[in-house]
């Protein structure tokens, strides 16, 4: 490897702290997806409990056993919510102690980059024109004082003397 060619650290801050911000939103979509199924378990629940309190025709083993299933699923459903959260609450720090390393990283290196960037601007403006207060880097183009000639209008014909 050549020890000449510069790393882009910048590109890596960049990518950290962009990734970071991923993470987080990532994690705020997760948690009201969580929190929608959730209720919308819950609703369901709720539904064939009603359900179940309305029938009359059901055996009172059978009717046991149902508000069992109930009472297990709304259980089951209120701890899956926990592991969910937990999870992804998780997942938001770790993207927001990413996001703000790379962006912390980020701008004390892009204020050295500036400031190598300028110093390099100045160098380059002293070397073309003598001073590095010159702001112009290019010349102005000359002004011709031909008149154009367009390609698209006719030429005035000229009269043949034969």
């Amino acid at each position: 490897m050549q020890p000449n060619v510069p790393v882009p650290t910048d590109n890596l801050y960049k990518f950290a702290a962009t990734f970071g911000l991923v993470l987080i939103i990532a994690s705020f979509v997760g948690l009201y997806l969580a929190y929608t199924a959730y209720y919308a378990e819950l609703v369901s629940i709720s539904e064939k409990s009603f359900e179940l309190n309305r029938a009359e025709k059901i055996p009172p083993q059978a009717r046991q056993a149902m508000e069992a299933d109930l009472t297990k699923r709304e259980e089951l459903n209120s701890e899956n919510l926990k592991i969910y959260n937990s999870c992804l609450l998780f997942l938001l720090v770790v993207g927001s102690s990413i996001a703000w390393r790379g962006f912390a990283m980020w701008g004390r290196f892009q204020a050295l980059h500036d400031e190598l960037l300028e110093i390099q601007v100045t160098k380059a403006r002293k070397e073309a024109h003598g001073s590095p207060e010159y702001r112009e880097f290019s010349p102005k183009p000359a002004l011709s004082k031909k008149k154009p000639t367009w390609p698209w209008k006719p030429k005035p014909e000229t009269k043949n003397p034969a």
